[in-house]
């Protein structure tokens, strides 16, 4: 957007802000933007985020401005619950910062209080503006800054020192006097939780658990011999544990050991040329065989990732 004051090259934000942004619960999400203006005045920048569980509560923060890129400023959150956050980027002409920079360049030349007269009286009326805009102790030390500033029988350290100072300097970053303010674009995080960030993963297939049998031929696997598996993986240190697809197994054109095309007949083909996406393996077991390992897998600490895979054997339905 293009204003006074310039809003431009907002981030993070993913196909121009159609696309919202992916982050989890407890990470950082750095924010920047480039803000600028015509003239010479100083111009500073605030962050807002919210999120759709608690859309009127809104959190500002002043953002802090590029060490080596002037115009560039910078902002931080923490999304502290999953759904979807919102964040904006406001910029905003900062008058007490332009007049505290006029002033400490005229001071450090020598200039007296007649010289700095239309300054003194300029800063007196910006700070009791700011006054007006702030309740409690902190609107009282602006007020107060505004003041001493109209003090003309005061010496001029005396006049400038309050509203010089490191004090009022910290006031006026957490509660800015701000003019011409303009929004920028509003941008959406999507919140998941941390999990979807990072996690472990071990591939297992159900099929192979079984063990072997008195003749040392491989035993079909069930849902009862892979949650007794599950204890394995989660020694191992292990979160997630995948599974290849558990759904019946084509007939048509089954493939046998090694890729074959010509199985022998108890060949049990591939996982992948499914026959009925709605069903669980035969020899896997039933729904609630399957639903007792989730249960197993849970209390294990893992959770279960299942394959969504789309493949289908020819005489699937």
């Amino acid at each position: 957007m293009t204003q006074r004051l310039g809003i431009d090259d907002v981030r993070p934000r993913i196909d121009n802000g159609n696309l919202a942004v992916k982050a989890v619960v407890g990470e950082v999400v750095p924010v920047t933007a480039l803000v600028w203006r015509e003239g010479h005045a100083a111009i500073a920048a605030t962050l807002n985020v919210w999120s759709d569980r608690d859309p009127d509560t809104v959190a500002t923060s002043t953002m802090t401005v590029d060490r080596f890129v002037p115009d560039r400023v910078h902002g931080i959150f923490t999304p502290g619950t999953e759904g979807t956050w919102y964040f904006r980027v406001d910029a905003w002409s900062d008058p007490i910062s332009t007049w505290r920079d006029a002033v400490e360049k005229k001071l450090a030349a020598g200039q007296d209080a007649e010289e700095l007269a239309n300054d003194l009286a300029h800063g007196s009326n910006l700070y009791e503006r700011a006054g007006l805009e702030l309740d409690g102790d902190k609107g009282r030390t602006l007020l107060k800054a505004g003041v001493a500033l109209d003090d003309r029988t005061a010496g001029l350290e005396e006049r400038v020192e309050l509203a010089l100072s490191d004090e009022v300097r910290e006031i006026l970053w957490h509660h800015p006097f701000r003019e011409l303010l303009t929004e920028g674009p509003t941008q959406q995080v999507r919140v998941e939780r941390p999990q979807a960030l990072f996690n472990s993963w071990y591939e297992l297939f159900p099929r192979s658990t079984g063990g072997w049998d008195d003749n040392g031929k491989p035993v079909h696997g069930t849902f009862a011999t892979t949650a007794k598996a599950l204890e394995r993986v989660a020694a191992m240190g292990f979160d997630t544990v995948y599974f290849p697809p558990i759904h019946p197994i084509g007939q048509v054109h089954r493939k046998g050991k090694n890729n074959t095309l010509t199985p022998e007949a108890d060949d049990v083909g591939s996982p992948w040329a499914i026959q009925d996406h709605t069903a669980t393996h035969p020899e896997l077991g039933t729904m609630e065989d399957f639903t007792a390992l989730v249960e197993r897998a849970n209390q294990l600490g893992l959770e279960v990732a299942l394959d969504l895979a789309l493949h289908a054997s020819p005489d699937h339905p």
